[in-house]
Formats: structure tokens, sequence, C-alpha cells
């Protein structure tokens, strides 16, 4: 995952994690636009690349390490939050209750109707479960959707959530918009 770092805390966060010997940032959400309260699940990520852009930024992409809970939050004198994690296992054996033509068929309608551009050949060297995992990222998916996906047991059930949430929008988009009249 491509990140833009320009914010003064998260520029002190890459500086600090980089310095680390394992270079994972953990990435969790705020419940509300305040950020006060957080998620209790969120993802972590190994800095993979990194440069320094034009006006004090950096560019850095993460790859996707681990779930985790958090434990508890620490006390600290950083400008950013840490955190205690309690990283959830996967089940790596995955299996597949899902029809996957039908998902591709409904991921294929969901990105045309919302005009995003999926080359679907940059994507040939990889295998189902991977690209399934790495949809919800590219999807406009509004931040309580992508916390049901990060949230779900099993690829099984984040794929069907996946699934869902896009049946909704696309029957959603269709639907008759009701207009209040003054």
């Amino acid at each position: 995952m491509p990140l833009n770092i320009f914010e003064e805390k998260y520029l002190k966060m890459v500086d600090d994690v980089l310095t680390s010997k394992d270079r994972l940032i953990g990435m969790i959400q705020p419940m509300e636009p305040n950020g006060d309260t957080l998620y209790s699940i969120g993802c972590a990520g190994k800095i993979c690349a990194f440069s320094e852009a034009s006006g004090g930024r950096y560019l850095i992409t993460l790859s996707g390490f681990k779930r985790f809970r958090i434990d508890h939050e620490l006390h600290s004198n950083k400008p950013y939050r840490l955190v205690e994690p309690i990283w959830i296992e996967e089940d790596d054996a995955q299996a597949t209750d899902y029809d996957l033509d039908y998902v591709y068929k409904i991921v294929d309608a969901y990105f045309e109707e919302y005009d995003i551009d999926c080359q679907r050949d940059l994507f040939s060297h990889l295998d189902d479960a991977r690209i399934l995992n790495c949809l919800p990222m590219v999807c406009p998916f509004a931040p309580e959707e992508k916390q049901a996906l990060l949230e779900a047991q099993s690829q099984d059930e984040r794929v069907k959530k996946m699934v869902a949430i896009m049946e909704m929008a696309l029957h959603n988009k269709d639907a008759p918009k009701i207009t209040s009249q003054h």
C-alpha cells in the first residue's frame, strides 16, 4: 500500500520506524472523525520502500504483515499513538465457500459502475486469495465497511462481506431517489 506522509507527527513516526529492526507500522481507524476512540482491530504493515519527496514529505510503501487487536495503549511522549498489539493468527487453510466466477462478476460490475480502472492483467501473477484481499484497498468503501472486512474471521467471511457491500452499492445505485418537497 503506497502512502504519502506529510503530517509532522507521522513524519516523526516514519523516522522512528525506519530506525527500528522490524520497520512495522500499525494502522487503525478512528471510530469518529476526531480520532480519539479507535477501533479495536487494525493491521500492521512493514515499510518495504521509502523515498523523500518535495515539501518534506515521505513516500512509503507498506507490505501487509498481520492483523492485530489492541491490548492497551502505551503512554508515550511521542507525537503519535503507540499500542501493545495482540497478533491475530490467520488460518492458512482457507476454505473457499463462495462462487469465484460470481465474485468476479460482481467486482467487474462494481468497478464499471464506480468507474474504477483495474487492469486485471497486472494481477495475473497473483493468486485469487491475494487479489481478493487487496480489492478492498482500491474500492471506495466507507470506513465502517473497510473495518468490517478487516474484522472478518476468515477469507471466506471477508469475501462474502465484500460481495454483499458491492451488491448493496449496485442495488442502491439503481434504486429510485426519494426527494422531499418543501
